[in-house]
């Protein structure tokens, strides 16, 4: 009788001591030091801001970060990093923070004198007095003041900040140029799209973005474009004209589409080859003929909606994957020969003079990584055989596979390029900002096949029920699967809590009422 008791009480007094250890030990890990000071700072930085706003419209990832913040928890300080050291504030993260209202100039964030990065972006602030107090700050390495409508000039308390590597104040309002930031001498990644900044200047950059920042043309030489140390340039969206300036002969990355470039493609381009990767100059208003350097060696190329004219040149860069001459007046036959490309993912020859037939008995086409096949109209002539795409080991004809998040085609080096296209199914143009990776299509042109009434675009007459509803078994199915995961789920937050507190009655019965204890479970 007394050894099962004993049995019982030994697992129960077991479960209880081995819940005291745990919490016991883990209020013994060390913590990360946070110095009493930084934790005022930052409580007077929150009381600054007692109302918040979140704009979940504009950026739906807003949260209220700073209403957490509290003396008595120092894990509850979302978006703030200590140093593990020395206990005080590195890094201040309050992109999207629902932070409105004004940041004045003696704010207590000036106070943080140890801050490496601080990002404010994404925030409704009304008036920006504290721009000046920036500089002091000097400790800072990353800054980030983008999407917060600053408007003006930059600021030029900005140009004291000398450890500043990356600064960002793309999609505000500013205007003139970015003298202020000629001094910043570690300044290695500057973003400034979507501004109306004119006759920039040049910091001593490898990263430079101007893309949607209106400017027209470049003042004398555009020394920043021949620097030596720059990798990047982005030059969309602006409002060149004339001819392509020269540009560096070691960057990797030139995209300057949708301008109004005139004029030949320079042969200057040809002089970094060896080093550029990816060539944007889609949209613009070249003319003549192709570069054939361009062609064999860049990898990634867009020369979309151009002048360009003549016959393409029967070598192309054998690494390549993207190969975009969409809207053109090239004049050639079916280049046979892309075959020869393993890597090529996307070609897109739509809307030129292409002309003869597109299958050959001697150049079977096989495309072992082939995505986007375009290739209307042109003048292509003849007709296909049953069996055209049967030697295409491309995934193009294969089952889609799922993924756990969306990858978009684009160089996985290059910060912000994914390339879009126009695809055209059934008579109707989309644009694809962005590409799936595992994005596939064949648009057979059949806009009639499965369509007993006819009606539906592209065709004007309107169907009655556009939305086909799922099958009964599907929609059986899915609830079925979904109330399974929920009574498992249920079941396993119930077990848990359910044992231990029928072991801690047990316990207790069997210390103060040990004769009603051996009744319930008939010991």
């Amino acid at each position: 009788m007394v050894k099962p008791c004993f049995h019982v009480s030994s697992i129960s007094c077991f479960l209880c001591c081995l819940f005291v250890s745990s919490f016991f030990v883990n209020s013994l890990v060390s913590q990360p030091f946070r110095r009493p000071d930084q934790i005022e700072i930052l409580l007077a930085f929150k009381n600054e801001f007692p109302i918040l706003k979140c704009d979940f419209k504009k950026w739906p990832s807003s949260r209220k970060l700073t209403k957490s913040w509290t003396r008595n928890d120092v894990k509850s300080f979302s978006g703030v990093f200590f140093d593990s050291e020395t206990g005080v504030v590195t890094v201040l993260k309050m992109r999207g923070a629902c932070l409105s209202g004004t940041l004045n100039a003696n704010s207590s964030l000036f106070r943080l004198h140890h801050l490496r990065y601080l990002d404010l972006s994404q925030n409704s602030f009304d008036s920006f007095p504290f721009l000046p107090q920036l500089g002091k700050l000097k400790n800072l390495e990353s800054l980030d003041l983008s999407h917060m409508g600053l408007p003006g000039e930059i600021p030029s308390s900005i140009s004291s900040l000398n450890r500043l590597t990356k600064l960002d104040l793309s999609d505000n309002e500013l205007t003139g140029t970015f003298s202020p930031l000629l001094n910043l001498s570690r300044l290695s990644s500057l973003s400034l799209s979507n501004n109306l900044l004119l006759n920039p200047g040049s910091p001593n950059l490898k990263e430079l973005v101007l893309n949607n920042c209106n400017i027209e043309d470049f003042e004398g030489s555009p020394r920043m474009l021949l620097n030596s140390s720059l990798r990047s340039l982005d030059l969309r969206s602006n409002a060149f004209q004339g001819s392509f300036p020269v540009i560096s002969p070691v960057l990797s990355y030139v995209l300057a589409s949708d301008n109004s470039f005139t004029g030949e493609i320079p042969l200057s381009l040809c002089n970094q080859i060896s080093y550029l990767r990816v060539l944007d100059l889609a949209h613009n208003n070249f003319s003549g003929s192709i570069p054939r350097c361009l062609i064999t060696l860049v990898q990634d190329l867009d020369l979309g909606n151009n002048n360009l004219i003549g016959r393409l040149p029967d070598l192309f860069y054998k690494g390549g994957s993207l190969r975009t001459l969409d809207g053109n007046r090239i004049t050639d036959t079916f280049p046979f020969w892309l075959e020869e490309l393993p890597n090529l993912k996307i070609i897109v020859l739509r809307s030129n003079m292409f002309h003869g037939p597109i299958y050959s008995p001697q150049h079977p086409l096989s495309f072992p990584e082939l995505r986007m096949f375009d290739i209307s109209r042109n003048n292509f002539t003849g007709s296909l055989p049953h069996d055209y795409f049967v030697n295409w080991s491309t995934p193009l004809l294969s089952a889609p596979q799922k993924v756990s998040q969306p990858l978009y085609m684009g160089d996985p080096f290059m910060y912000d390029y994914y390339p879009s296209m126009y695809l055209r199914n059934k008579g109707i143009n989309m644009e694809l900002e962005k590409i799936f990776l595992a994005y596939t299509s064949i648009d057979p042109k059949s806009s009639f096949e499965g369509n007993l009434n006819l009606c539906g675009r592209p065709l004007l007459e309107s169907c009655f029920q556009d939305k086909v509803p799922s099958t009964p078994e599907a929609q059986e199915l899915e609830p079925s699967k979904q109330e399974q995961v929920f009574n498992w789920k249920a079941a396993a937050m119930g077990y848990g809590p359910g044992v231990l507190f029928g072991l801690a009655i047990g316990q207790v019965l069997y210390s103060y009422k040990p004769v009603l204890f051996f009744k319930l479970f008939r010991l």
